[in-house]
């Protein structure tokens, strides 16, 4: 919708205008066939009394009408024009919808609006007829006539410019049937096109063909020539590579038999080499083993000899248990210097005063015995301590 908007703006233009017409002319019909009409009243007695409704205007006392003959007629017209109107906008929509060329768009807007002129003019016609009843009553029936004339007018307008919408739909229709035998006219114009420059293609392929045949001809015959002095070469040739072959082969067997007794002699070179490291491996690790015995001996022996130190300094707390025991975290540097000493995992016989006076052994016990080799020293120590 918004395409066709952009593509046909003066369309659009005059499709809306037409319909406020449309409204206008809806509501101006309504408030004229609104006015009063005077009503015959039966009072009783064989007399009766004509009145108006309307407060301003006293039409001429000529002839009474029957009020509900001519609201039934005024109903249908009023059903009618709506009908009409209702009818003439949605045609007009579809016009405006299904317009596709701009040439036609404008033609319809043109149309649309003299039609709408046509019916302000029949509606201010309508008007003034309006007028003229209230001054005159005896012309009613008359001007009911009239209206049921225009009514059917209308209609007759109505079903003229659905025929005429119909014509335009046949139209494009048409338009657009004739576009498509265009197209296929031109795919088949392609086509056809196509085809030749195919067989032109084929031809031109076939005839290449047949000289790549001749050629090939000539040039088989002349390989076949060429085929048969390369066979006498290579004959000779082979000759050649045989005694050459049987020549390689004496040296390259002579040249394995020496490679396999080098072969023999680095694998003999390499069993003696690899005894004498598995001996050597075993000598190590046998010297390793009876180092490391002497160091976890060393070790034991000096871990024993820091707590015998930390023991002669041990000095015994009142109401201490016989079984109270703590872990001692020493931490110390190489010269025996105490960074640091705390009590870790003690029992439940070791009280305050034990754990108290444990640290302070230590602390009384500095600095401790230097460690008989490099390897033994930790510098932190762990020694379960019990007095």
């Amino acid at each position: 919708m918004l395409n066709f908007i952009k593509q046909y703006p003066k369309s659009f233009a005059a499709a809306l205008g037409l319909h406020l017409l449309i409204v206008f002319l809806l509501f101006f019909k309504w408030n004229l066939f609104s006015d009063a009409v005077p009503i015959r009243i039966d009072a009783g007695g064989g007399s009766s009394v004509e009145t108006d409704l309307s407060p301003a205007t006293q039409p001429m006392q000529t002839q009474t009408v029957d009020a509900a003959v001519i609201e039934q007629q005024m109903q249908r017209i009023r059903a009618a024009e709506t009908a009409r109107l209702a009818e003439k906008a949605r045609l007009a929509e579809e016009a405006v919808l299904q317009q596709q060329r701009l040439e036609e768009a404008k033609q319809l807007a043109e149309l649309e609006r003299q039609k709408a002129q046509e019916e302000q003019r029949k509606a201010e016609q309508a008007k003034q007829q309006a007028e003229e009843q209230k001054r005159q009553e005896l012309e009613a029936k008359k001007q009911a006539e009239e209206e049921k004339r225009k009514a059917d007018e209308a209609k007759r307008l109505a079903d003229e410019e659905r025929k005429q919408a119909a014509l335009a739909k046949q139209s494009a229709e048409a338009e657009r049937e004739r576009a498509e035998a265009e197209k296929a006219r031109a795919a088949e114009e392609q086509r056809k096109a196509q085809e030749a420059k195919r067989l032109a293609e084929e031809q031109r392929k076939k005839e290449l063909e047949a000289k790549k045949q001749a050629e090939a001809e000539l040039k088989r015959a002349e390989a076949e020539k060429a085929r048969a002095a390369e066979e006498k070469r290579k004959a000779e040739e082979a000759e050649k590579k045989r005694l050459a072959e049987e020549k390689r082969k004496r040296e390259l067997e002579a040249e394995i038999k020496r490679k396999e007794q080098e072969r023999l002699k680095a694998e003999q070179a390499a069993r003696e080499a690899e005894l004498q490291s598995q001996l050597k491996a075993e000598e190590n690790a046998r010297l390793e083993a009876q180092r490391s015995k002497q160091m976890s001996n060393l070790k034991l022996s000096y871990v024993s000899e820091i707590s015998a130190v930390i023991r002669n300094n041990w000095q015994t707390p009142a109401n201490v248990s016989e079984t109270a025991q703590c872990d001692l975290r020493i931490q110390q540097r190489r010269d025996g210097t105490i960074i640091s000493a705390n009590v870790l995992n003690c029992n439940a016989s070791a009280t305050k005063q034990f754990r108290d006076a444990t640290v302070n052994a230590v602390y009384r016990a500095a600095p401790l015995p230097i460690a008989p080799d490099p390897d033994v020293f930790e510098p932190e120590i762990i020694i379960k301590f019990k007095p």
